[in-house]
């Protein structure tokens, strides 16, 4: 029934998410085994006597938590590394979250719409975690690169503070090392959940926890390990990536 008060576009907008995400959530709940089908770690995933879907890695913590779902929640982050030709130093784009003032990658959870299944049925369809990760550093640091630019990195199960044994993230890496007129033609500027987005320089201590928000440093590594395979770049960011790969395995 509408209460016959007229709404901005934005706030319809917003009511409309949270109808879909209470719709997905329902949707979900009734279904526990897909969430084995549809999760990244599905080795380590489970469903309990209960009908609960339980994660790969133990918490002591049930329910959801602050995360929207049981399950996994799946995420898409953006690896963006280059060569910085002034310094001679391999680097990366960073955000600092407007939450909690974390440094970060960019990225967030995989949006979807709905669409008619061949059965008839309306069913949620997700983006992949590439096109997740395209479109947050898009959104967070106004890099719009093609979709054909960007690399599946990993796909691996987060270990973020908000994880339960019943609900917890995962995500699908994406990676781009962006040429040096690419990056000359591009200005990163924070939007959305940041507040600051610029160019850092790899470091050691980067690579390990502490540093980056939840399973980030893992994420930068596999990222400079692209580097250092990657033919297409500067043999100074190659040689450099190495030896960032080593001083974190002794």
């Amino acid at each position: 029934m509408s209460s016959g008060i007229s709404l901005p576009a934005a706030a319809e907008e917003a009511i409309g998410d949270v109808h879909r995400a209470a719709r997905l959530s329902a949707y979900r709940m009734m279904h526990p085994d897909s969430y084995v089908r549809h999760s990244y770690c599905a080795d380590g995933v489970g469903v309990s006597d209960e009908g609960v879907a339980t994660g790969p890695v133990r918490t002591g913590l049930r329910g959801t938590g602050s995360l929207w779902q049981r399950g996994p929640n799946q995420a898409g982050d953006a690896l963006v590394l280059s060569w910085n030709e002034s310094t001679h130093e391999l680097e990366f784009l960073e955000i600092v979250r407007r939450r909690g003032d974390r440094r970060a990658i960019p990225g967030g959870f995989r949006e979807f719409d709905w669409a008619v299944h061949s059965s008839g049925k309306v069913k949620p369809v997700f983006e992949t975690g590439l096109e997740a990760a395209r479109r947050e550093a898009n959104e967070e640091t106004n890099l719009d690169l093609p979709l054909a630019r960007w690399t599946p990195l990993c796909s691996m199960y987060s270990p973020d503070g908000r994880n339960t044994e019943e609900a917890w993230v995962e995500t699908a890496a994406g990676v781009v090392f962006m040429t040096p007129a690419e990056r000359a033609a591009y200005e990163p500027k924070a939007g959305d959940d940041a507040k600051e987005a610029k160019w850092v320089a790899v470091t050691e201590d980067l690579l390990t926890p502490g540093i980056l928000f939840a399973g980030h440093p893992e994420l930068l590594r596999r990222a400079v390990e692209f580097v250092a395979n990657n033919e297409a770049a500067p043999v100074g960011a190659r040689a450099q990536a190495r030896e960032l790969l080593e001083a974190v395995t002794v």
